[in-house]
């Protein structure tokens, strides 16, 4: 989940363009959860 700022973001490209206009007001970076992926 797009996180910036402890302020999280949904997945969806609104989401990520709302993440990226936010870090750009801020100055603080977009973090990126890594999603889990798991070759059972």
């Amino acid at each position: 989940m797009p996180n910036v700022g402890g302020k999280k973001f949904p997945y969806t490209p609104a989401g990520k363009a709302a993440a990226k206009k936010e870090a750009a007001k801020s100055g603080k970076p977009v973090k990126m959860k890594p999603s889990v992926k798991k070759g059972y």
